[in-house]
């Protein structure tokens, strides 16, 4: 009798996920804009701020993006991120030869830590909608990078 109650507490165990289920991702995808037109080629990164793995995406010609937290797992953790969006440096086309790519975000996307968006259970779709005539010195305002609350749908 001790053995198939032990063998039903294993069961409940396994099957409620305890001890493998790892962190809590949050599907992520939308489009990047700047001055509200597709911004190809952008490399976008989601850090947490409570710490752990960033995730990453590369827009497409069209604007949009979809992160992967690792190479077979796509999302980002659940919380709030460090948004950082890059269109510059360099890179290699398909023959192998190196280019330099200009910067065409500002700053305060790429540097000043002031771009901040939550990332939820489930799916997120987040529309990063840059302004280029956002600076730097607007980060000190903490409003996360414009009129976004962190969330379009």
């Amino acid at each position: 009798m001790s053995v198939s109650r032990y063998l039903i507490l294993l069961a409940a165990i396994v099957a409620t996920g305890c001890g493998g289920g790892g962190p809590e991702i949050g599907a992520v995808s939308g489009i990047v804009t700047l001055d509200g037109k597709p911004l190809e080629k952008a490399s976008i990164l989601f850090t947490p701020q409570e710490g752990g793995r960033a995730s990453a995406a590369v827009s497409d010609a069209e604007g949009n993006y979809l992160l992967k937290y690792t190479q077979d797992t796509e999302g980002a953790l659940v919380g709030q991120h460090i948004v950082t969006v890059t269109t510059g440096g360099e890179y290699y086309d398909d023959e192998g030869n190196e280019h330099e790519r200009e910067e065409l975000v500002p700053d305060f996307y790429n540097n000043s830590r002031a771009y901040l968006l939550t990332v939820d259970p489930g799916s997120n779709e987040l529309n990063l909608e840059l302004d280029s005539s956002k600076s730097s010195d607007a980060s000190s305002s903490g409003d996360g990078g414009g009129s976004m609350d962190g969330f379009e749908e």
